[in-house]
């Protein structure tokens, strides 16, 4: 069974409008990726995990309280930018 309908329906909006929320946060992983790379190379291992820790808490966070379709689109992309490290 798909949570899409359930989030869509959750969400009001439609079934390929609620997709886009797992895209945001796959654009968010796919731009994470290679920035944390090179960050990693810059920054100590602690530091960076806390930051990246900090990050995904951070956009989980705004996800969660998020008001509209933008925001949430927003929120999931920043989700995703650390997730690329793991």
């Amino acid at each position: 069974m798909s949570l899409l309908p359930g989030l869509a329906e959750s969400t009001g909006v439609s079934i390929p409008t609620a997709g886009s929320y797992i895209s945001a946060y796959a654009l968010g992983v796919v731009i994470g990726a290679p920035l944390i790379a090179i960050l990693a190379a810059r920054t100590s291992r602690k530091a960076l995990l806390i930051a990246l820790i900090a990050l995904f808490a951070i956009g989980y966070a705004a996800s969660a309280v998020a008001w509209d379709h933008f925001s949430l689109l927003c929120a999931r992309f920043l989700a995703g930018l650390p997730h690329g490290a793991y």
